[in-house]
């Protein structure tokens, strides 16, 4: 797991890719995106929280904080595959001291043979 806060930053370009990955030749992929927008005051921090994949931060002139994440799936059928990626979550929070942002994912209490998380 990795936790990061950064304090005091104009802005941020986040880009999180969170991945699945395929273990065998025949396994179905499936990405999906997520997009968002939100204001950091200034002052205020920005906290990551980031369980699969990498991270990257940029700074920018804007007090916009955009996260960009790719989400990518395998499994051995595309509703599989549909179903691993609709348990990634990507929380965005606003509040007094800032912005988090942090990976999470439902209960998976079947993954296909194979298969394991990247963290």
């Amino acid at each position: 797991m990795r936790i990061s806060e950064v304090n005091c930053l104009p802005a941020a370009l986040l880009l999180l890719a969170c991945q699945l990955p395929a273990s065998a030749k025949n396994q179905q992929e499936v990405t999906r995106n997520f997009d968002r927008t939100v204001q950091l005051p200034s002052g205020r921090g920005l906290q990551i929280e980031s369980k699969f994949g990498e991270v990257k931060v940029r700074g920018t002139a804007s007090r916009d904080v955009v996260i960009h994440a790719t989400i990518h799936t395998a499994a051995g059928s595309p509703a599989r595959a549909e179903e691993l990626a609709g348990r990634i979550r990507i929380e965005v929070d606003q509040s007094a001291s800032g912005v988090s942002v942090r990976t999470t994912r439902s209960a998976m209490m079947d993954l296909d043979p194979g298969m394991s998380l990247t963290r």
